[in-house]
């Protein structure tokens, strides 16, 4: 290890050779000055070189939050999904970098990071949209961490947002019947229906085939989904590997769906179209999801006024069937299943709402086995 040291004017300064840039192939070298006396100096020094053979020595790359950001984009093209990836693109663009941009990595602290959580809640962020910032800034910092460009991570110290619970409706059987019946005779029928006996996610059902449907045992089975990635419909995996699965229908669901398909079929023909789906637009072509919240958000609400039915987002009607199951006593784990969820416990800090419910229920069953 080259190192030297020389009276540069009235002060002293030491330069040591760190070896090559694997990525540049050139010489690096760190070089300090400032001493007043050239014992001080080789003291200084000497302690780099111990740090440096004990392998202690850290020197922060002064690379920018804006250019870090956009690396770490790049190597998670081949980490996560193109519907993920789309999500951190917009988060890193539209408002980490435009906060972050030219600070030097090394130099950004969590006294930063809260600040910047501060702002945007102060901007009417939510909590949910402050957990996303804070997980995509774990995740750049760790890489950063990973790959050598900082010594230590500003996200150890940060206070993780606390993400408020959302309260959402959901409908009893009643007032499920009552919104179906209004509706029978328009495009929003056969997908409610479906929502809100199965409990599939929105892109589930846009990526239902009828060649996934078992009319003769009542199956659906859930393959793939239908996501719109860069303003362009595609088919994708499901969410998770346990959202593949298979949901067993409702009984009286099974004569309807086989007379929709029927219909759809003769519709089909009689226009010289060709659409596998089960839900479909007039053209035979697959439904785009993000299109099918827009509908239900705009027609479907004002119907549930019009009926004095709680208003529902469309997701509401997922949470509509896993709350009626839960209160119609279906064991936690079945319910899991049906909605695809990882976990058992996943399930229940979700409908917590519902545990009293279960509860009282629970009660009544052992007072009728005791008396």
């Amino acid at each position: 290890m080259g190192a030297h040291v020389r009276k540069r004017g009235s002060f002293w300064e030491y330069s040591v050779e760190l070896g090559v840039d694997p990525v540049t192939n050139k010489r690096k070298r760190k070089a300090k000055s400032g001493f007043k006396t050239k014992k001080e100096c080789e003291k200084a020094m000497n302690e780099l070189i111990n740090q440096i053979n004990n392998n202690n020595y850290f020197e922060p790359e002064k690379i920018v939050f804006r250019n870090f950001a956009n690396q770490y984009l790049d190597e998670m093209k081949f980490a996560v999904r193109e519907k993920t990836l789309e999500r951190y693109d917009e988060i890193v663009n539209k408002h980490l970098i435009p906060y972050f941009g030219d600070l030097e990595m090394h130099k950004i602290t969590s006294a930063h990071i809260h600040k910047f959580y501060e702002t945007r809640l102060s901007d009417g962020n939510s909590s949910t949209t402050l957990k996303f910032y804070n997980n995509i800034l774990t995740k750049i910092f760790s890489m950063a961490i990973s790959n050598k460009v900082i010594k230590e991570n500003p996200m150890v110290n940060v206070r993780r947002p606390k993400v408020a619970r959302k309260d959402f409706n959901v409908w009893t059987v009643e007032q499920t019947n009552i919104f179906l019946d209004s509706v029978k005779d328009s495009s929003l029928y056969m997908l409610t229906l479906l929502a809100v006996t199965t409990g599939m996610r929105r892109g589930e059902l846009c990526g239902l085939r009828w060649q996934n449907v078992n009319l003769d045992t009542g199956e659906i089975y859930v393959k793939e989904q239908l996501q719109e990635i860069n303003k362009e419909v595609k088919v994708c995996p499901p969410k998770t590997m346990i959202s593949r699965r298979k949901i067993i229908m409702l009984d009286y669901v099974i004569p309807i769906l086989k007379e929709f398909k029927a219909s759809q079929e003769e519709y089909l023909k009689n226009n010289n179209l060709k659409c596998d789906y089960v839900l479909q637009t007039y053209k035979g072509e697959p439904c785009n999801p993000n299109l099918i919240t827009k509908k239900f958000t705009s027609y479907a609400r004002r119907i549930m006024k019009e009926l004095n039915l709680p208003v529902l987002r469309f997701h509401d009607l997922r949470h509509t069937h896993a709350t009626q199951l839960l209160l119609a006593g279906v064991h936690p784990k079945i319910v899991a299943d049906r909605l695809g969820h990882s976990s058992t416990t996943m399930t229940l800090e979700i409908y917590s709402h519902v545990i009293p419910s279960m509860q009282v229920s629970a009660a009544e069953k052992l007072n009728r086995l005791y008396t």
